[in-house]
């Protein structure tokens, strides 16, 4: 997983995140990319709860990253539904952990960002092979 030792880093791997094609990876059911898509729905809600706790009370960044993921796939009703259980499981795990924004609430939304956009990068370079 890529190391970002600064800002700068941190927020160029928030970006990746950001820019990920959902619709060039749509309609891929390979057992690989399915695990790979609910992780980072589970990703997604846990960053919409931090950057929500840690200052982005009104930003909807992330779930409306989410809402273009849904879009992209246009899933069957049971997928769908497990894409959104895993979004709202990843907020609500982070949403026990932290009543408010911690060092620690930091550091997890800095690690899952991180994670979020290897994911992303690893989704997108399996897809062109």
């Amino acid at each position: 997983m890529p190391r970002f030792s600064s800002l700068r880093g941190l927020a160029l791997a928030g970006s990746m995140l950001v820019a990920l094609p959902f619709a060039a990876l749509a309609q891929t059911s390979s057992p690989d990319y399915q695990r790979k898509l609910l992780r980072l729905s589970e990703i997604l809600g846990t960053v919409h709860f931090l950057n929500r706790l840690c200052g982005g009370q009104g930003d909807q960044l992330w779930r409306q990253q989410m809402v273009r993921l849904l879009n992209a796939e246009s899933p069957p009703a049971a997928r769908r539904a497990r894409l959104v259980n895993r979004f709202n499981r990843g907020y609500r795990g982070y949403q026990q952990a932290f009543g408010e924004c911690t060092p620690a609430a930091r550091v997890a939304q800095k690690r899952f960002l991180r994670e979020g956009a290897f994911l992303s990068q690893s989704m997108t370079r399996d897809r062109a092979n």
